[in-house]
């Protein structure tokens, strides 16, 4: 998946992008490694997972067929 920085305009894939968390924390965040907005917040509690996309303008993932 790659998605568009809502502050700076950046387009990358979600994976190169720093993840900050903490061995014990419930969450994480993703920070975008242009100019380090905020892009996602991932929250796990009772039971589900949260997450927020508040820093992106937009989050593309790519389909995959049978054939792939």
């Amino acid at each position: 998946a790659r998605g568009a920085c809502a502050s700076c305009g950046s387009v990358a894939p979600i994976g190169e992008q720093p993840l900050y968390m903490y061995p014990r924390s419930p969450g994480a965040v993703l920070r975008c490694a242009g100019c380090e907005n905020v892009l996602m917040v991932i929250v796990h509690t009772e039971g589900r997972v949260r997450l927020g996309f508040r820093g992106l303008s937009w989050l593309e993932v790519r389909q995959i067929s049978a054939s792939d």
